[in-house]
């Protein structure tokens, strides 16, 4: 047993040996390498370790026990054998000497390929699958990453590091980790892509760098692109390309003739491409363009395509490949109503005529009255075809007076510029129609002045056959001052449409995404501090947490909907609002497990679910999402209008009581502690007048379903964004017109100072 034993021992001492002159002849390979590449920029296995950890003092104490022990192991053994030290093969001495000199790969400890193989469960494998790489935790005092070949001793005269595995997988983990980093930048850049249209105030610098450099790539490939394709084309044009003349257009125009009654019989009668092709046969053969008559659908089509672009239509219509309207003939078709200030009976017309009123069902005439204010830039126009300045303030002809009046008291006779648009929107329940109905320019309204335009156009809708059941505004002062004079301070959500036959209740309604605009701002306001039963709501723990999901992450995040904008927000973008106060941020709170955090967490989660309850906008995002409280409204006593009733609204009573039980704070420090009064009477009239709304609907002959979006201003801010192109604002901010306006208003000054010359005279 002694024998073998020593056998053992001696046989692992000459393996030793063995390596160590494997290791001597690699040094002399690389010192010769060394002094042939002196020219290179990059030399191999360079000397520079910046970040390399030299043996630490627990690594030799590590070799010196291991040392010992074996020198305890060899003196045991020999104290009991007749063996000589000629028969050990190695002196004892000399082999403890050279592993107490030896030094230990140290490996690559920096912290970034640390990250790497820690992401990849502490291995790092090759495309085949073949380990290369691992962490070692036991070797060092600190982590290290080590070829799976490596070489635990060094020679003691080696100016490395590391051993020589170690050195060749180097390369391997810097690819690995460059194209690591490139991945992990991606998926935090995306939001700054190269269609990207985050605001660059809210854009770090590295992301600003990032977006400015990949449009800068994408705009040099779309060159590239459009030169290849202009070599194409122009190519193409020159080998099969064929010059047209008045024979060839002579030519063709005979061939339609033949293949008239072909086409004729390929499509049936009153569909578009048999109409569409009459006309263009019709086209080609007048002499005048002014003779061409053209079909009513023809020219709804030429005006989709001039919407959509009116260069590209005028470009399609010079090639001369089709024959088209010109655009002073379109204008005829869109300038057929002649614009105006206040209520026209042309308009009403208009109105029955795109809603189809007379082919609806009765509970398909149930519309909403949408209000909004749009501001706009102050100037005057002037219309000649009326011989008249637009844009003074026109609230209606009895509005008109008390304005008048007004300032006949104050001494102020100059007629007043608009700043802005009041706008009424007629948008139907259960058909896709959305028409902006009237507008008026005003500058500073105030509510009592919009009681007569809104009750006017009540009348008026219910005079054409419509039955109006809500009106939508926001939550500014001057909607408010109208809810006070029509008695609403107290939260009554109704009233009875006195000009409808059947006397149906009218509902008011505070837009919902104002309402989740108000609230996350109150929520962010410095000046306020929300507190409900013992525990603050602060937006500060949202914050916390995105930082804290920032920083923890190694791509997966909690929030990945909420960005850097969410904190510096914009007040008035709704998606913002929208993804701030959603059940994601909720449960990333509740996950969280800080009790101070949970009642901030309780907050979100009601705000998300009344929005959703009354943003439904189609009927397959509730499953898609698996979201109940985005699904349509099917019936009067849906769960949801229980929610809102016995859960959100006790919700903000619980939340005012407590607030008004706290003791030791003034009347206006417990203000600060709640929603502003405004958002607080906007909720209560919103969820009222909605749960009154559906169960309304639903005694309707015919209502199956209903979309809650629907009595929102969606259509209507839509409508503000896209005001110049749809041509429904009658002011119009030109600055041509400057000059006329003046010149008409400097004529209109010296006729007044010659007719007063004259007088006097």
């Amino acid at each position: 047993m002694e024998k073998e034993a020593v056998d053992q021992l001696l046989q692992g001492m000459k393996q030793l040996q063995e390596e160590m002159k494997i290791v001597r002849q690699d040094q002399e390979e690389t010192a010769l390498r060394l002094e042939r590449s002196a020219g290179r920029k990059e030399p191999y296995m360079s000397k520079k370790r910046g970040n390399e950890l030299q043996p630490g003092s627990i690594s030799k104490q590590l070799v010196a026990d291991k040392v010992t022990t074996a020198m305890a192991c060899v003196e045991k053994v020999d104290a009991k054998s007749s063996l000589s030290e000629e028969q050990l093969g190695l002196p004892r001495l000399d082999l403890a000497l050279c592993v107490e000199k030896a030094k230990i790969c140290q490996g690559h400890c920096d912290s970034k390929y640390k990250c790497l193989v820690r992401h990849r469960n502490g291995k790092f494998h090759d495309n085949k699958g073949m380990l290369l790489a691992l962490e070692d935790l036991v070797t060092l005092d600190k982590p290290t990453i080590r070829s799976s070949h490596y070489e635990f001793l060094l020679d003691s005269d080696s100016p490395y590091s590391k051993c020589r595995p170690c050195y060749k997988i180097r390369t391997l983990l810097r690819i690995a980790l460059s194209r690591y980093q490139h991945v992990i930048e991606i998926a935090s850049l995306k939001r700054v892509g190269v269609h990207s249209h985050v605001n660059h105030r809210y854009l770090l610098e590295k992301e600003k760098d990032f977006k400015l450099r990949h449009q800068h790539q994408h705009i040099r490939s779309l060159e590239r692109k459009l030169t290849h394709m202009a070599t194409k084309l122009s190519i193409a044009t020159e080998k099969v390309g064929v010059h047209l003349n008045s024979d060839m257009h002579e030519d063709v125009c005979s061939i339609m003739k033949q293949e008239d009654n072909e086409v004729v019989k390929l499509h049936p009668e009153g569909s578009f491409q048999r109409m569409f092709w009459s006309k263009q046969l019709n086209a080609s053969r007048v002499q005048k363009a002014s003779a061409m008559k053209w079909h009513p659908l023809m020219i709804k089509w030429c005006l989709y395509l001039r919407y959509k672009s009116s260069g590209a239509y005028e470009a399609l219509r010079e090639s001369g490949c089709l024959k088209l309207p010109s655009q002073r003939t379109l204008r005829d078709y869109t300038h057929v109503v002649k614009a105006a200030n206040g209520f026209t009976l042309d308009i009403d017309e208009q109105l029955v005529r795109v809603s189809k009123l007379l082919t609806l069902k009765e509970w398909q005439k149930c519309v909403a009255l949408v209000i909004d204010e749009m501001f706009i830039r102050e100037d005057l126009v002037y219309d000649k075809t009326n011989d008249e300045l637009i844009g003074f303030t026109d609230l209606g002809d009895i509005n008109n007076h008390l304005v008048a009046y007004e300032k006949c008291l104050n001494e102020d006779t100059c007629p007043t510029v608009a700043n802005s648009m009041l706008v009424f929107m007629v948008c139907s329940f259960f058909t896709q129609m959305k028409y902006p109905y009237v507008q008026f320019p005003c500058a500073n309204v105030s509510g009592d002045l919009l009681f007569a335009p809104i009750w006017e156009a009540v009348f008026r809708l219910e005079r054409c056959g419509f039955k109006v059941l809500t009106i939508t505004f926001d939550g500014a002062a001057a909607n408010q001052r109208f809810l006070m004079l029509m008695g609403l301070e107290k939260v009554l959500f109704k009233v009875i449409n006195k000009y409808s036959l059947e006397k149906r209740p009218l509902f008011f309604f505070s837009d919902p995404p104002h309402l989740l605009k108000t609230t996350r701002n109150c929520l962010a306001s410095k000046a306020r501090h929300l507190w409900c039963n013992g525990s603050d709501i602060l937006f500060q723990h949202i914050t916390d947490m995105y930082y804290r999901d920032r920083e923890k992450s190694m791509g997966l995040l909690l929030l990945p909907k909420i960005k850097l904008e969410h904190i510096p927000f914009s007040r008035m973008r709704v998606d913002l609002a929208a993804q701030l106060l959603s059940e994601t941020v909720a449960k990333a709170l509740v996950l969280s497990g800080d009790p101070a955090v949970q009642e901030t967490a309780k907050f979100v989660t009601m705000f998300d679910k009344f929005f959703d309850a009354l943003n439904v906008s189609n009927y397959t995002s509730g499953v898609n999402k698996r979201k109940v409280f985005q699904q349509p409204y099917r019936s009067g006593d849906d769960f949801r209008l229980k929610w809102l009733k016995e859960e959100f609204l006790v919700f903000l009573d619980t939340w005012e009581q407590s607030v008004q039980a706290r003791p030791g704070f003034s009347a206006s420090e417990k203000q600060k502690m709640l929603l502003s009064p405004q958002t607080l009477l906007g909720l209560r009239i919103t969820v009222n007048s909605f749960i009154g709304l559906v169960q309304y609907l639903f005694t309707l002959e015919g209502v199956e379903s209903f979309l809650s979006q629907r009595i929102g201003q969606d259509p209507l801010e839509n409508l503000a964004a896209n005001v110049r192109e749809v041509q429904q604002v009658i002011i119009l901010m030109c600055l041509n017109s400057r000059r006329i306006c003046r010149q008409y208003v400097l004529l209109t000054l010296c006729a007044d100072h010659l007719c007063e010359a004259i007088v006097e005279k």
